[in-house]
């Protein structure tokens, strides 16, 4: 059955439907504005990576040259960072006596492509996390401090000076850091935090905006992604089971993309088969005839990279 309706079906005079798990505010995928979106006009592909070894000599007298004599040389060193597009989706039947019974309560066919849309863009969500706080890619002193003797959620704690050594790591790395990608759970702690606010002594009232584009100039970057969407772990007719995606354990200050152009130095990337829909889940219908049915598919084709690790750095702020 399609449609399971609980309870005794009210009148048509209200003729949309409240859905508990908000598919659009509660589930916007933030890792799109970290592993940002390209292009590719095959789902398989390789992503070319000038190294930085390659650019090694500058500044020790390398480019200097005599008159009448050649000019000094060397060569390009390139790698590719592979990626396959593979195919997401997930579809829902809606036989024509469902639609037509709720016709007049809630558009069925509207319902089942945002449900579609938030599985989709759930796992996509899931799994961009996983490779941004990635303690396995992101090890060592160069990639990876554990600040968790000093948490974020002890007001005394120099989250800024923590900050502040990241983002000099990374340019040490030969990145340049525009990003930090926090916890939404950890902005009451910013709000606490000693160092913090006394930048705004004197005001009645501190915002969570306010503390985010204090960051931003701050750090000198670009972007503060605050990224808390979350997933209901139960199973399918269970009673729901609310879980974060992110967590609160860890904080990731990197380089990312302000462009689809795919040679934009960064960390993280999502290469969208461009044949094969856009920067969103693409919702369709068709018509299942044998069953009386319209099936509403959505689908995404996509990979998730990391471009060069070295533009990013994370961090542990939990204990």
């Amino acid at each position: 059955m399609a449609i399971g309706y609980t309870g005794t079906r009210p009148a048509p005079y209200v003729a949309t439907a409240v859905q508990e798990f908000n598919s659009y505010e509660l589930t916007a995928c933030k890792g799109l504005e970290i592993a940002t979106p390209f292009y590719s006009g095959k789902d398989i592909g390789t992503l070319p990576i000038i190294t930085r070894e390659s650019q090694a000599g500058t500044g020790d007298g390398a480019t200097r040259r005599a008159p009448g004599s050649t000019y000094n040389r060397d060569d390009i060193e390139a790698e590719g960072v592979a990626f396959q597009c593979l195919g997401y989706g997930h579809e829902t039947p809606l036989p024509d006596e469902h639609i037509a019974m709720y016709a007049s309560e809630f558009d069925a066919q509207v319902v089942a492509g945002a449900r579609n849309r938030v599985r989709i863009m759930t796992d996509l969500e899931v799994k961009i996390k996983n490779m941004v706080f990635n303690t396995t890619t992101f090890t060592g002193s160069a990639l990876y401090t554990d600040y968790s003797s000093a948490p974020w959620d002890a007001a005394g704690s120099d989250i800024l000076g923590q900050g502040d050594a990241v983002i000099d790591q990374i340019v040490t790395n030969g990145g340049m850091p525009n990003t930090a990608v926090i916890p939404r759970q950890q902005i009451k702690n910013l709000k606490k935090n000693t160092a913090i606010m006394a930048q705004f002594s004197g005001l009645s009232k501190i915002t969570g905006n306010m503390i985010v584009e204090y960051l931003k100039d701050y750090w000198n970057i670009a972007n503060v992604v605050i990224v808390g969407s979350v997933k209901n772990s139960a199973k399918k007719g269970q009673t729901a089971s609310m879980a974060d995606i992110w967590g609160d354990d860890y904080a990731m200050f990197c380089r990312t993309a302000m462009t689809a152009d795919p040679g934009e130095s960064c960390a993280f990337r999502t290469p969208l088969w461009q044949e094969m829909g856009g920067a969103d889940v693409s919702i369709s219908t068709y018509r299942e005839e044998q069953s009386d049915s319209q099936i509403v598919k959505g689908k995404m084709f996509y990979d998730e990279l990391v471009v060069d690790k070295y533009q990013g750095h994370l961090i542990k702020i939990d204990a």
